[in-house]
């Protein structure tokens, strides 16, 4: 499940999780507490893969980077607004709202993951046109990015080079879990 040193892979794990789900899409967040800066984060949506599956489902992972305990706090209270009878009283094509306890064992970032069991395959209207913009509502995000997912036609062959940070907050979100899994992403479907 993660590094040899009884430390957790994050990015292991979430490339994992990747194999077993069919991504959809992701998008780039924001939360902005009062009297702070903001705190940035990623969500993926994903589906299983095995298209026979008897259970439908969608699973939103989020990252957030977490410098602080005011920040972590500030990122788990908003996401813990995204509740069950909210989301199936707002979007009936949502039969139960599952939270899955926090995945991360590191105090720089907190990854959480809600499933949603669904009564039949959502259609990206539905995701992009309703349930995304609902989250958004429900733990107060502001989405600053929606991307689907297409998947890459062949693996590039070489890694791209990175562009020199500009700053000291863009080198900042280079090296947080964020940063890395927008760039591995981004990276995956060959957009800047």
């Amino acid at each position: 499940m993660g590094a040899s040193d009884g430390r957790i892979d994050l990015m292991q794990d979430f490339t994992r999780l990747y194999q077993r789900e069919e991504m959809l899409a992701f998008f780039d967040f924001r939360i902005a507490p009062p009297g702070r800066e903001a705190i940035g984060g990623l969500c993926r949506i994903s589906r299983p893969k095995d298209a026979a599956s008897k259970v439908r489902y969608l699973s939103l992972t989020f990252v957030v980077d977490t410098p602080d305990e005011a920040a972590r706090q500030a990122a788990m209270t908003a996401l813990d607004r995204i509740a069950p009878a909210p989301l199936r009283q707002t979007l009936p094509e949502i039969r139960e709202v599952l939270p899955v306890p926090s995945l991360s064992g590191s105090d720089e970032s907190l990854v959480t993951q809600i499933d949603l069991l669904v009564h039949t395959d959502p259609a990206r209207a539905f995701i992009a046109g309703q349930l995304v913009p609902v989250i958004g509502r429900l733990a107060g995000l502001e989405i600053t990015d929606f991307v689907w997912w297409e998947a890459p036609k062949a693996p590039p062959t070489s890694p791209p080079k990175a562009a020199a940070p500009t700053s000291a907050r863009a080198a900042a979100a280079d090296v947080s879990l964020v940063g890395r899994l927008r760039r591995f992403l981004r990276d995956q479907l060959g957009i800047n």
